[in-house]
């Protein structure tokens, strides 16, 4: 499948999942969008949120600083 769509898609579904309160699947989704596109940094913050959110600091920040490495602006 086409990447862009794949994390597109997958993006959606974990805000979606993020806005239900369900942020370990949205973390999961996030991380799947990860794997879609490894050069996008959009999920990787995402996935810090919802990791966040769920309590899991050290692995948001983790999250977060490959994120960062993606996109130094952000």
């Amino acid at each position: 499948p086409d990447p862009a769509k794949e994390v597109a898609r997958l993006l959606k579904l974990g805000r979606e999942a993020f806005a239900a309160g369900d942020y370990v699947k949205a973390g999961d989704l996030f991380g799947r969008a990860t794997a879609a596109d490894p050069k996008a940094a959009a999920p990787h913050f995402l996935k810090a949120q919802a990791l966040f959110a769920g309590g899991a600091y050290a692995d948001a920040v983790a999250a977060l600083r490959s994120g960062l490495a993606l996109d130094p602006a952000w």
